[in-house]
């Protein structure tokens, strides 16, 4: 049960990608939308956020840190491609 609330929150935001993704593409706009898809990033967020379990929460593997997937988004924003 744990993991459901990322993966809800994945499919919501890969929802609204493919909106904008087609939005874009419609208005011929000079913007090219592309999916960053690390699984977790190695990040200090379960150890601060809100807990209502037994036990602490986990990031699922593999865990990402953060420093490659700020390089990889900056490598996208002058490599356009549709998901990395």
């Amino acid at each position: 049960m744990e993991h459901q609330t990322v993966i809800i929150t994945g499919d919501t935001a890969g929802i609204g990608l493919v909106t904008a993704r087609m939005a874009a593409e419609h208005a011929e706009a000079p913007i090219s939308v592309t999916l960053i898809k690390p699984a977790s990033i190695a990040t200090p967020f379960p150890e601060h956020a809100g807990n209502v379990m037994e036990r602490e929460p986990t990031l699922p593997p593999p865990l990402y840190e953060p420093r490659i997937v700020a390089r990889s988004i900056l490598y996208c924003t002058e490599h356009p491609r549709r998901d990395m």
